[in-house]
């Protein structure tokens, strides 16, 4: 399993994919509550990926990626974060295509 985490001030982006065939298995924005752990993660798909069949385990340091970004990010998050459904589809939009 792969783990993106990418942080500004104000917030952050945790996305959980499948090693195998790159399926996004969670997505965490939030500024406030906590992340959800990669054992929650894989006890939600019973231990594999729903794409692939692939046995989910656990991240090892080389398959976390930690980034800040940009004022543009921080302000599509924080809009997001406020209901705003455009920058909710925008954010979701990025993670798809692998910016996130």
């Amino acid at each position: 399993m792969f783990v993106s985490a990418v942080g500004c001030v104000g917030g952050m982006v945790v996305v959980y994919r499948c090693s195998n065939c790159g399926f996004v298995l969670d997505v965490f924005v939030s500024s406030t509550r906590g992340v959800p752990t990669p054992s929650e993660v894989i006890a939600k798909y019973n231990g594999r990926c729903p794409r692939c069949g692939k046995p989910l385990s656990k991240p090892t340091f080389k398959d976390v990626d930690v980034k800040l970004h940009s004022k543009e990010f921080r302000d599509i998050l924080a809009m997001c974060l406020a209901n705003n459904k455009n920058a909710c589809k925008k954010l979701l939009e990025l993670i798809a295509d692998g910016k996130i």
